[in-house]
């Protein structure tokens, strides 16, 4: 009985202690150097070729018009077990008028051109972009 009870006052400690430290962290725990946004804006959006280490992201805002983004595709196809050959293609992504969005991260190995490691885009309309990185 007296291990029982040693045994079960170790539990309470133990889920007592996890309950106080998440019960400690507030938003003031966050800081704010988690992600460095670049200052390089694209003025000329279409197309956009940037460079890419697999943690890059597109920040794009749309004025009084939206546009639509196509990242082009480098890799046609890939090998995936079990289930053989899947066709690759360019992806599409519709932005709205006054609306901010980001796009990535981008798989160096599928989006990358393997002679300089950036990735196309090419938008429909003019909008602001900036390259967003995220540290691994």
């Amino acid at each position: 009985m007296k291990k029982l009870l040693l045994a079960t006052t170790a539990l309470t400690f133990i889920a007592g202690a996890a309950i106080a430290q998440v019960n400690n962290v507030t938003p003031t725990d966050v800081t704010p150097a988690a992600i460095n946004i670049s200052t390089s804006l694209i003025a000329n959006p279409s197309p956009t070729y940037f460079t890419n280490d697999g943690m890059t992201l597109l920040a794009i805002r749309t004025g009084a018009s939206g546009t639509t983004a196509t990242v082009r595709t480098k890799a046609t196809q890939v090998i995936a077990q079990g289930l053989g050959t899947i066709q690759l293609a360019d992806q599409v992504v519709v932005i709205p008028a006054n609306a901010f969005m980001l796009l990535g991260p981008f798989a160096t190995g599928r989006w990358n051109d393997p002679n300089y490691n950036t990735v196309r885009v090419d938008f429909s309309t003019a909008a602001s972009v900036m390259t967003v990185h995220v540290p691994q």
